[in-house]
């Protein structure tokens, strides 16, 4: 069991409870989110990212989960259009999770026409496309298309195993944190 009291010296600003992030529209960001799992192996739904494509109504465009000792973003394609991504299947964007530690995440947001990029943000960006296939499993997906998808919010699920300690909307060229980088060497 994680000793929780000090962790939350860290970050005071700890939940489990369901909320609502808004977050800025059509600007490119990072949004940087801290997170405790107390058991990575369980699958669990985090949060749910809304948005538009194209001035329509808001939809789910994205789901953060943990599942198997892995933060996944699973972004579902619709056949009406309404998904960040053009490809033939959902896209999910792993990146590991340790338990029972505190582990700050990136995630690069670029809604810009022709640039759109989503996805686990590292210091050596090599976004794929998912509409091709790829050898291995993306982190950042691009979709190079005039569409213009906004997000709106992020809404967090109530949660069981998974403590938010904080979350924060930076600028695109915010450099990832050096005490806690969520990039893993293998």
């Amino acid at each position: 069991m994680p000793n929780l009291a000090n962790q939350r010296a860290f970050f005071p600003l700890v939940t489990q409870g369901p909320g609502r992030v808004q977050l800025a529209r059509g600007e490119p960001c990072i949004l940087r989110i801290a997170l405790l799992s107390t058991n990575s192996g369980h699958e669990e739904k985090i949060a749910q990212l809304w948005g538009r494509i194209h001035g329509k109504t808001d939809v789910p465009l994205a789901a953060l989960s943990q599942k198997n000792g892995k933060l996944i973003w699973r972004c579902p394609i619709s056949s009406d259009g309404d998904s960040l991504f053009d490809a033939p299947t959902d896209v999910e964007l792993p990146t590991a999770l340790s338990a029972n530690v505190w582990q700050v995440f990136d995630v690069i947001i670029n809604p810009q026409a022709y640039q759109q990029m989503f996805g686990w943000s590292s210091q050596n960006l090599s976004p794929i496309d998912p509409a091709k296939s790829t050898k291995g499993i993306p982190r950042v997906a691009r979709q190079l298309s005039p569409a213009a998808w906004q997000i709106r919010q992020i809404d967090i699920q109530s949660l069981k195993t998974v403590w938010i300690g904080r979350i924060e909307i930076l600028p695109i060229d915010a450099a990832p944190l050096a005490i806690a980088p969520n990039i893993t060497a293998k």
